[in-house]
């Protein structure tokens, strides 16, 4: 046998108890029309038990007239009332939804467009309250647990107990609405347009900062009832909709809007939440360095073109096998001008140190961009070449020089005896004057020699330790007097002491085109050689 009320004289079954405070006498029940699948809501007021005063049926009988009056799809349809031994009952229509201090209290997220729609059915609802009738309807108790949501997001304003037609003063000493939610006048028994757009305001922010309706008092000052930190709690919101939220829950009521169709008409253009766009000016990024060591850097504009929204982010960059193990604030080559930005219009830039790295490679990293838009992540690459091992070696050094100098000559002194030099030779020398031509030449050979060991000095690029240049044009004309002398001196020789003879001069010639053609494959050798010095440098170096 059912515990419920019997409500079955007066045309109703009850099916279940949806909501009740016992200690005002108050028991909300769901009920089914006798003969009729039609569901209702029943309001049981039980005020002879709770020992109330008459007041209470004089706020049922202003109740009821109000109800009988309104015709507005968001409020539940005033059905009958009643009388019982005990109670006074009210019957409206049943909504199938769930209030908002629920949906609060489980974390139920909706889209921004959703938000707007709810909002501006609620402003739609007071604007009736407050427009249709000769004197305004004011509700006075509009909080989250008095408004009810349904499956399709349709908003249903209930429980108009304490409500009011006309402003001014009220006309009981009860205390009428809900901490946390009725404007500072309220307190006063002072009501206006105002106050209802006021408990409006308070609840939308208890709604989009997820408070708890009875933990109001953490974010709002009690003692001079302005919430706290508004604009920080919706930061993600758009700037006009915080800045409508705040007119509408300013203290004074002098500094909110009129009327309900003022604050409505403000809000109907605005975006509770737009969702900021990222515009980046290009995805791939290339870094060439022209010398190894060199600091790198390439400028990002990152748009958004959205009004009434401010884009933010901040980068980091995408693990790499090669790489050392890195924070999203650190890393060992890449690194940003400011990691975090915030802004419409924002120039990023992104820096990279080859010093660490190796020479003539290519390396291919990721960063990553995280944004508050709508793609939350962008992808960017990054193609690093390095210098190449900047050794030049052009011919030879000085020393080497002077070295092949003294083996041709004391080569061509044994082996190189020629015709035609011999010949000319022998026509302008003769007798004594051989002795002098020898030393003459001898002087020579040694003068070219200091010529060509303080002509080639070693030149060494101040932008790397890795570089040597030579003027490949006066190494090449030395090289070619070189040889000529030794070729001379050579054949000069022979004369003295071979007199004509083939064979000594196709081995001095022989002999001189051998150490010309090593002379012109000796620095790719050595060039090799350094870079392979250099390589095992690079040990310690991170890999492409």
């Amino acid at each position: 046998m059912s515990n419920f009320n019997d409500f079955t004289a007066h045309g109703y079954e009850v099916i279940r108890e949806l909501g009740a405070n016992r200690g005002a006498g108050r028991i909300v029940y769901l009920a089914r029309s006798i003969g009729s699948p039609q569901l209702v809501v029943i309001k049981q007021f039980q005020f002879a038990q709770t020992g109330s005063s008459w007041d209470g049926h004089k706020e049922i009988d202003r109740e009821v007239k109000i109800l009988q009056q309104l015709q507005h799809p968001n409020i539940p349809r005033y059905l009958a009332s009643f009388e019982t031994e005990q109670s006074s009952c009210i019957v409206q229509e049943y909504i199938d939804g769930k209030p908002l201090s629920e949906i609060i209290s489980n974390q139920q997220l909706y889209t921004p467009e959703q938000v707007k729609e709810i909002i501006l059915k609620l402003l739609e609802v007071l604007v009736y309250l407050q427009k249709t009738f000769t004197d305004p309807v004011l509700h006075r108790d509009l909080k989250p647990a008095n408004i009810l949501l349904n499956s399709s997001c349709e908003p249903y304003l209930i429980d108009f107990g304490g409500a009011k037609v006309s402003e001014g003063a009220g006309g009981s000493t009860v205390a009428v609405g809900t901490l946390g939610f009725m404007p500072p006048e309220q307190r006063f028994q002072q009501f206006n347009k105002t106050t209802d757009i006021y408990s409006l305001g308070l609840t939308i922010v208890c709604w989009l900062t997820r408070t708890e309706p009875t933990e109001m008092y953490n974010i709002i000052n009690m003692g001079t009832n302005q919430v706290m930190g508004l604009r920080e709690l919706l930061s993600a919101y758009s700037l006009r909709f915080v800045d409508w939220l705040e007119k509408v829950v300013q203290p004074d009521p002098k500094d909110r809007y009129l009327d309900a169709e003022a604050a409505f008409n403000a809000f109907k253009p605005l975006y509770v939440k737009r969702v900021p766009e990222a515009i980046v000016s290009s995805s791939v990024l290339e870094f060439t360095a022209s010398k190894l060591g060199e600091r790198l850097t390439q400028t990002l504009i990152v748009r958004n073109n959205v009004p009434e929204t401010v884009l933010e982010g901040w980068w980091e960059v995408a693990p790499h096998p090669s790489d050392p193990p890195h924070t999203p604030n650190s890393h060992a080559w890449i690194s940003f001008g400011s990691r975090k930005f915030s802004g419409n219009a924002n120039e990023c830039s992104i820096v990279v140190n080859t010093d660490k790295l190796m020479a003539g490679k290519v390396y291919n990293r990721k960063i990553f961009l995280h944004l508050n838009s709508s793609k939350e992540l962008e992808e960017l690459v990054l193609n690093i070449k390095t210098a190449e091992v900047s050794i030049e070696v052009t011919i030879l050094t000085g020393n080497e020089l002077i070295t092949l100098l003294v083996l041709g000559l004391i080569s061509s002194s044994i082996l190189t005896p020629t015709i035609i030099i011999n010949w000319i030779i022998c026509y302008f020398l003769s007798g004594n004057n051989a002795i002098l031509a020898s030393f003459i030449l001898i002087l020579f050979i040694l003068f070219f020699a200091i010529v060509i060991r303080f002509g080639f000095v070693h030149k060494r690029d101040n932008d790397s330790t890795h570089k040597i240049k030579y003027n490949s044009l006066k190494r090449i004309v030395f090289l070619l007097i070189t040889l000529s002398g030794m070729f001379l001196f050579g054949t000069y020789i022979s004369f003295l002491y071979y007199q004509w003879s083939m064979i000594y001069f196709v081995c001095a010639l022989t002999l001189t085109l051998n150490i010309l053609i090593l002379t012109l494959i000796y620095p790719a050798i050595k060039h090799k050689k350094l870079v392979s010095k250099y390589r095992d440098s690079e040990e310690g170096l991170i890999k492409p």
